[in-house]
């Protein structure tokens, strides 16, 4: 397997991201339907997007979406 994306190392359990389900160990490979290779990629998205953010997060051999207000 040849996955690339940003390894959620550390999440604040407090966290929007927590709170949506996320999961230390979790890989966000993409961000409104954009495929992120990096956090250089992950960052530029964040910057851009305005509402509503779709993630696809890889965990445990499965692909999810993930939807954070």
């Amino acid at each position: 397997l040849n996955l690339t994306g940003v390894l959620l190392d550390d999440l604040d359990a407090r966290s929007r991201l927590a709170r949506q389900g996320l999961e230390p160990g979790d890989i966000i490979t993409g961000a409104n339907r954009q495929q992120v290779h990096n956090l250089a990629d992950f960052s530029r998205l964040l910057e851009n997007t305005r509402g509503p953010l779709l993630l696809q997060v890889w965990r445990d051999g499965r692909s999810y979406i993930v939807r954070i207000d």
